[in-house]
């Protein structure tokens, strides 16, 4: 009797579990055989690779951009780890998993501290003091997968050396004449020391100048380096370069306050990640790279080329175009312009306090300069559809329209310095002016000036001295 009754209590038991885990089994079973289909189809999603080939971003395998590779090894760990925590001992694997994710973490934070940082970046921006360093720089495309007609260009011996503030300068004096701030078209990037227009500047007026130009720097950086270590150095005039392109966008080093936010601007901006993604180009970048891929004839106008006064040819950033159509009003009411707009004027105000004459220089972007010379070289339906990648509903003619509205941004930084009763002075006439005497004033797939565009910078602006009469 006892026995009959122990039968039939427990068999319904032991049957239900085996039904429990049965059923259990085979959710597992779908739930694996989900995620393993999900990671192969994710690998056939490509990137758009003409639009980052517009934007000169890197291409792995010619197939994925390096955040879309990073995501899709991330996902694939993250499956990894969901597998393994799927287990009747989960609470045990997820306390192993949380430590391993600690250690990482802890991991990625070192390396963040030991990697050394070429620029330091707080409310100032400045490089380490005391770098020396020669190297060639190659007139190419910076990423391997890019235009379908590339062609070796110039190479250029590069002394690069800062002194004991992270300047370009030989040293730090006590005091000078001219002090100078910009971004990389100030500090002189891809010239030697000898070539960089601040210094040019000072051989030809016999003056003192001490350069506070940074590569990446925005406005608000000016601001801060004159503030803290230009006014110290006692100057009477202020040279402020201002470039047309990335001055008047939102500054990428402005840390988000919100906690998401802020978490996610410290990743993308970390070293490690920024290592990485070296790795990854130099590992990835050139496999394939010369295979063909969608949309690569809307390319096929660049480099164009200037026959006079011997040819040369130049290739483009294609937002620069972008910017160029900007009319007006689209410009002054942009956040970029009333954001900088109201750092210029916090320049000016630092000036007048310390009895300082401020010259606010506009540089023009290459293919604001050329596009007189070239126009007739640039297809309007294949430009329109490269910049329609980036920003839809633009209109139609887009040639005409960058033709309207080509001075846009420097005629309102023009009119916000009459305004403000400071000094202006234009680049634009002078470098175009030798682009077609001269040659070069630009590298062909570098966006920066040539050592003969730092040449012709500093003529210009030694004359708008002299006729100013600045002294």
């Amino acid at each position: 009797m006892k026995q009959a009754c122990y039968s039939q209590n427990i068999y319904p038991g032991v049957y239900l579990e085996l039904t429990q885990r049965s059923g259990t089994f085979a959710m597992k079973k779908i739930f694996i055989c989900s995620l393993a289909i999900f990671n192969i189809l994710i690998w056939f999603s490509k990137s758009n690779i003409a639009f980052l080939v517009s934007v000169r971003q890197p291409v792995l395998f010619n197939r994925y951009s390096i955040h879309h590779f990073l995501f899709n090894i991330a996902f694939f760990m993250a499956s990894i780890i969901c597998i393994y925590l799927i287990s009747r001992d989960w609470k045990k694997r997820l306390s192993q998993v949380g430590i391993c994710m600690f250690t990482f973490t802890v991991l990625f934070v070192v390396v963040e501290l030991c990697i050394p940082k070429v620029r330091v970046i707080k409310a100032t921006m400045h490089y380490r003091p005391h770098v020396d360093v020669k190297f060639t720089f190659h007139d190419k495309p910076r990423v391997q997968r890019t235009y379908p007609n590339v062609s070796q260009e110039s190479s250029v011996a590069v002394h690069f050396s800062t002194d004991a503030q992270g300047f370009r300068n030989a040293k730090v004096p006590k005091k000078v004449d001219i002090v100078v701030v910009g971004d990389s078209f100030t500090e002189g990037i891809w010239v030697d020391n000898d070539d960089v227009w601040p210094y040019l500047l000072a051989k030809k007026t016999g003056k003192t100048v001490y350069n506070l130009g940074i590569s990446g720097a925005h406005p608000s950086h000016y601001y801060e380096n004159l503030k803290k270590y230009g006014i110290p150095l006692q100057p009477k005039i202020v040279i402020c370069m201002l470039y047309e392109l990335n001055d008047f966008k939102i500054s990428k080093h402005v840390v988000p306050k919100r906690p998401i936010s802020w978490l996610k601007h410290r990743v993308l901006r970390s070293q490690a990640l920024k290592f990485t993604s070296m790795l990854l180009e130099k590992s990835f970048g050139g496999i394939y790279a010369q295979d063909t891929f969608a949309n690569q004839q809307l390319f096929s106008w660049l480099p164009v080329e200037i026959s006079q006064p011997k040819p040369h040819r130049y290739a483009f950033y294609l937002n620069a175009f972008r910017w160029m159509s900007l009319s007006p009003q689209e410009f002054r009411s942009s956040t970029g312009w009333k954001d900088t707009q109201q750092k210029l004027q916090d320049i000016i105000n630092l000036c007048r306090r310390n009895d300082l004459h401020v010259i606010f220089a506009f540089a023009p972007s290459k293919a604001r300069v050329v596009f007189p010379f070239v126009k007739d070289q640039i297809p309007n339906e294949k430009l329109w559809q490269l910049l329609s990648l980036r920003k839809k509903n633009l209109p139609p003619d887009i040639l005409s329209t960058i033709a309207n509205n080509i001075d846009t941004v420097e005629n309102s930084v023009h009119s916000f310095c009459k305004e403000q009763k400071v000094d202006f002075c234009s680049l634009l006439k002078g470098l175009r002016d030798h682009t077609i005497q001269q040659g070069k004033m630009y590298y062909t797939y570098d966006v920066h000036w040539s050592p003969q565009g730092h040449e012709v910078v500093s003529n210009i602006l030694v004359k708008y001295m002299e006729k100013m009469k600045v002294d």
